[in-house]
């Protein structure tokens, strides 16, 4: 199993690979002019790459619909490599959003390109029933939701919580800490939390765990807090490895995004056995139906107001994380997912 990329967020995965090979970087920064300039020039050596060595391989897996693994499908395709693609983000992959997307048929020439692929993976109903919308063969459509290791991502036991609180500097006697993990982005709405934090009282916490991927949202992130008087309610760690640790040391989960496919961190955080919060979008809206968490507008009030019956009714907030739990152990645990997918592989490579 080879991997092939351009993007040095994929290092920390390199031990998983037999094989790596790291083409042009496309995610280091620049204008918009350098940005491009970089994306093509990776396009080209991922062309480059596939016809040298296409050979060697029996199926191709993409983990997006983007430009960025598109065309290399497709160079794949015409090379008679079987090609198993996904779709990660339902907006910005499925949708035209904008004016210029819609002028240029956007979504429709994607998911002509799509169409092409020996099969493609929709991660939530919402993404599956979009693609059938734009005309995909349903035969090529699987519908395959992100899945978790419920071994490593489950409820912490009381020194666990404890030792998890110290670790990231929250106070013990901290009566709810809300967690939201992902890059600090304007998309995920991480400005949103600090907001609503201002708006409960002082012994609910939040924990912000995840790389800064646009630096003046990050300093806004910064100033906010400060501006609404929560800096020192407000926990920010960055990147780190051990992610469960954060699911240990808090209580809810939440994601105010704008677009997902399916949140992989809410799937970890109900594993964890945590009460999620979350804005009626893909992935976001399956995983929380049923009475499994709360979901809410995306609005600061409303973020606050979810939170504050969670105060009140602490057994509500225990049944939905108990339910949560449940249904990903039964759903979306990564041990059954992963020999489905081996499967899907195995079928499409005729083997």
């Amino acid at each position: 199993m080879t991997l092939v990329h351009g993007s040095g967020l994929q290092d920390p995965n390199d031990g998983y690979f037999s094989n790596v090979v790291k083409l042009p970087q496309v995610d280091v920064g620049g204008s918009s002019i350098v940005s491009y300039l970089r994306q093509m020039r990776f396009l080209l050596a991922s062309r480059s790459w596939i016809r040298r060595n296409y050979q060697d391989f029996d199926v191709m897996f993409t983990p997006a619909s983007n430009i960025l693994t598109l065309v290399p499908s497709m160079s794949a395709v015409r090379l008679g490599i079987p090609v198993v693609g996904r779709v990660a983000a339902a907006g910005t992959e499925l949708y035209d959003n904008g004016k210029g997307r819609a002028m240029m048929r956007w979504s429709s020439r994607r998911a002509s390109l799509i169409s092409k692929l020996s099969r493609i993976v929709a991660i939530s109903r919402q993404i599956e029933e979009r693609l059938h919308l734009l005309g995909v063969p349903a035969e090529k459509i699987v519908y395959f939701p992100n899945s978790v290791d419920c071994l490593r991502f489950r409820p912490a036991d009381r020194d666990e919580k404890a030792g998890a609180r110290r670790r990231f500097g929250i106070p013990a006697d901290a009566r709810i800490v809300i967690v939201s993990v992902g890059a600090v982005t304007r998309r995920k709405g991480q400005h949103l939390l600090v907001q609503a934090l201002s708006r409960l009282p002082t012994d609910v916490h939040l924990l912000l765990v995840g790389p800064v991927r646009e630096a003046e949202y990050g300093s806004l992130l910064s100033s906010s807090s400060n501006a609404n008087g929560v800096a020192d309610r407000v926990h920010r760690c960055g990147h780190i490895e051990d992610i469960q640790e954060a699911y240990f040391a808090s209580d809810v989960f939440v994601l105010p995004s704008t677009d997902e496919g399916m949140p992989n961190a809410m799937v970890e955080a109900m594993s964890a056995g945590l009460a999620c919060v979350g804005t009626r979008i893909s992935g976001i809206s399956e995983l929380l139906d049923e009475g499994r968490g709360v979901i809410v507008e995306r609005d600061s009030s409303a973020i606050a107001e979810s939170i504050s019956e969670y105060l009140d009714d602490p057994q509500l907030m225990k049944r939905h994380a108990d339910s949560g739990r449940i249904y990903i152990t039964a759903n979306q645990n990564s041990e059954t997912a992963a020999k489905k997918f081996y499967d899907l592989l195995l079928e499409v490579s005729d083997r």
